[in-house]
Parts: C-alpha cells; sequence; structure tokens
C-alpha cells in the first residue's frame, strides 16, 4: 500500500512525465482549472495569487500551441459568448484523460 507521499510524489512524477521541468505554478493552474471547468483567466489569478498576465501564461502553457511553440494540450481556451473579451479556460479531451490518471492515483 502506497503511503500519502508515495502517492503525492507520484502525482507530481506524472506532470514531470509530460516535461520534466514542469513549472509547479502550471500544476496549479491545471488543477484550479479541472476543478472549476468554465473559469475565467481573472478567477485563475486570483486563485493562484498571481496577476491577469502570470495566470494568462500558465494557461496558454497549458494549451495546446503558445507563442508558436507547442504546449501541453490539456487546456483550451475559448471566448465567452456572454462577453467576448473574457476568455473561459476549459479541459482539453487530452487534459480530461490526464485528470482522470490524477484521479487513479489517489485513490
Amino acid at each position: 500500500m502506497k503511503t500519502k507521499m508515495t502517492k503525492a510524489a507520484d502525482f507530481i512524477e506524472l506532470f514531470r512525465e509530460m516535461n520534466p521541468e514542469f513549472p509547479p505554478q502550471t500544476m496549479l493552474a491545471f488543477l484550479f482549472i479541472a476543478d472549476n471547468e468554465g473559469c475565467t483567466m481573472s478567477e485563475l489569478a486570483d486563485a493562484l495569487r498571481v496577476s491577469r498576465p502570470a495566470a494568462g501564461r500558465n494557461a496558454v502553457l497549458l494549451c495546446t500551441k503558445y507563442n508558436g511553440k507547442t504546449g501541453f494540450g490539456l487546456v483550451d481556451i475559448e471566448v465567452d459568448l456572454t462577453d467576448t473579451k473574457q476568455r473561459t479556460l476549459h479541459l482539453s479531451s487530452k487534459g480530461q484523460t490526464f485528470l482522470k490518471r490524477l484521479n487513479q492515483l489517489m485513490e
């Protein structure tokens, strides 16, 4: 039987399988988005206690492409239909699969 600490290490290691230098703040961003599907960039910034631009950088890194580079593909950023200035954050199909793997580790 795995200890809580071993499960926590395995949890982090799953992120590191995508990239050995997966930023911890970006891990937190993914977890917040997973728990708050459809949240806005402002809500993400408040949750992470960072500026809106910093939250945006984390969200973009979680997307498929950012600044012409390949991202992690875990999140989709969509324009809010009720306020086109707002962007909402949703797990991509890859993000949903990844979340299932994380949840299995914690069982």
